[in-house]
């Protein structure tokens, strides 16, 4: 039954939205927050440490998708020693995160966020297995969500509207729901489903969907707004 997962249990675990539907809130809710954070700081963007900053977030998100994909199809080949050596690569990866905010929190607020978003990867890996395994996913969904509320009200406590809470939830809420929806779609190898839920996850993450902005984008220019003294020399303008 939870093998062949149907569409309306995932429907189910976000709070009754279609992931198109969950995908449109959080556009249209994101856009509103990337005019605020655009405007902000539109006259240090192309200095240089806020086009490192940025760059850095892409990267790292960027190699975050590469590993958790490589997951992914480790895991439903039932190679269990590739499978343990991807999440090695994981939990490796996520030790990266924190240097992203440490020159810009305190210690404990940098280990936070970072603590938080490791233990919502770590959740998204749970519905994964279940799911693999053809195990009752529901447990697993319903701590997902909750760690996607944790991690939001951490960065929003951090730093208020420079990560609005709501927002954060649909834009993490959209992006494990396409990573959930990938797993589905190559167990049942339905291979282009599982193509158009890596592209949406990388959008989540990286690209954005204009003008909306992936978590990545999100993420660094919300410290460029909370630390602008930090970027106040700009190359152009």
């Amino acid at each position: 039954m939870y093998k062949k997962i149907t569409h309306n249990i995932i429907e189910e675990h976000y709070d009754h939205l279609t992931m198109a539907a969950a995908a449109m809130q959080c556009g249209n809710t994101m856009a509103q927050g990337q005019r605020i954070m655009a405007g902000a700081f539109s006259n240090i963007e192309y200095n240089p440490a806020a086009v490192a900053l940025r760059m850095m977030s892409k990267d790292y998100f960027s190699n975050y998708l590469t590993y958790l994909r490589n997951y992914i199809v480790n895991k439903i080949s039932g190679d269990a020693t590739a499978t343990a050596d991807a999440k090695k690569l994981i939990d490796q990866h996520q030790a990266k995160l924190l240097p992203l905010f440490n020159p810009f929190f305190i210690a404990a607020d940098a280990q936070k966020i970072a603590t938080e978003f490791s233990n919502l990867t770590n959740r998204l890996v749970a519905v994964i297995d279940s799911l693999v395994e053809n195990k009752d996913v529901a447990m697993a969904q319903t701590e997902l969500r909750n760690q996607i509320n944790t991690l939001s009200d951490v960065m929003y406590n951090l730093a208020l509207n420079q990560w609005p809470r709501q927002p954060m939830v649909d834009l993490l809420t959209a992006f494990t729901g396409a990573m959930v929806d990938q797993t589905q779609s190559r167990i049942n190898k339905n291979w282009s489903i599982d193509s158009d839920s890596l592209r949406k996850a990388s959008n989540y993450l990286i690209s954005g969907n204009p003008p909306d902005l992936g978590l990545s984008e999100v993420l660094a220019r919300g410290i460029i707004s909370l630390r602008p003294t930090r970027f106040d020399n700009p190359i152009f303008g």
